[in-house]
């Protein structure tokens, strides 16, 4: 992410770059023990259902108007899809 963003969210550029370094060297265990619980909450939605509610919620509050679900999405995608589709899009529809 752009400098301005990672300090936004608390992040320094050094983190990010060590993170950046070890996916390119493609060192997976490295850099997911880099990312803290901190960066996810900055840059994405997870949890139960019910907190992804929530966090969509508050950032409904903030002015997003649009929101994308992509990978990793768990072991099993087809289940997330279908969990997903059922508990968390229809709190949402007009």
């Amino acid at each position: 992410s752009p400098e301005p963003v990672l300090e936004k969210h608390g992040i320094s550029v050094e983190d990010a770059m060590a993170i950046k370094k070890a996916l390119e060297a493609g060192n997976w265990g490295e850099a997911f023990s880099k990312v803290t619980s901190e960066m996810i909450d900055a840059f994405s939605i997870s949890g139960t259902p019910e907190t992804c509610i929530e966090r969509i919620n508050e950032l409904i509050k903030l002015g997003v108007t649009q929101f994308v679900v992509g990978s990793p999405i768990g072991p099993n995608v087809r289940e997330a899809i279908d969990l997903i589709s059922r508990e968390i899009i229809p709190h949402f529809k007009e």
